[in-house]
């Protein structure tokens, strides 16, 4: 996974695939139940967890998982909506020095709240990324870490602190870190 793979809750839980869809894309998204793996792979413990959230009064706030650490196989990471919708992420091994995602939107059990996912998607005709829109889920409610063999760890909940946006973002990238400055924000720095 060379791309992050984005959740955020632009009024419904979107799901953004940053990679072009030359590599593939998670279509079975549109499934029922919901359900795909990330189109790229990623080296095996070199995929980060980071959770943003937006205060009212505009304030930003960054979550990671308890150790900071890559994910690591096994890890399954869960986003409760508004709606009570449940979107599970797990680190899976295709092979073993390499991980990919696999998203899930289980139906709720009978009598749990919520309703069966209704997911449509969007492609960006320049770009050609795709956006996976869940229309019936609410806002992110509460984003939950459990290690493999390890104890659930809270990493956002909306009524602890209320949130305006929130953003679930997994890339290679360790949170913190600076990406290499491109040529043209060099050139611009270098013009002041």
């Amino acid at each position: 996974m060379s791309k992050p793979v984005i959740f955020d809750d632009g009024g419904s839980l979107r799901i953004r695939q940053v990679t072009d869809t030359k590599h593939g894309n998670m279509d079975g998204l549109l499934a029922d139940p919901p359900s795909d793996t990330t189109p790229d792979a990623f080296a095996a413990n070199s995929c980060f967890l980071t959770v943003r959230f937006h205060s009212e009064n505009g304030t930003h706030h960054t979550v990671q998982t308890p150790t900071a650490s890559a994910l690591k196989t096994n890890d399954l990471i869960t986003i409760t909506s508004a709606s009570g919708q449940v979107t599970n992420i797990a680190v899976v091994a295709p092979t073993a020095a390499t991980n990919v995602l696999n998203i899930s939107i289980p139906d709720p059990a009978a009598g749990a709240p919520g309703s069966p996912a209704l997911v449509y998607c969007t492609q960006d005709a320049a770009t050609a990324r795709r956006r996976y829109i869940v229309t019936n889920s609410g806002t992110i409610s509460s984003v939950d870490y459990t290690p493999s063999g390890g104890a659930l760890a809270n990493l956002f909940d909306a009524i602890a602190t209320p949130s305006i946006f929130t953003m679930v973002h997994f890339g290679i990238t360790k949170p913190g870190d600076q990406p290499a400055k491109s040529h043209e924000s060099k050139l611009h720095e270098s013009s002041r």
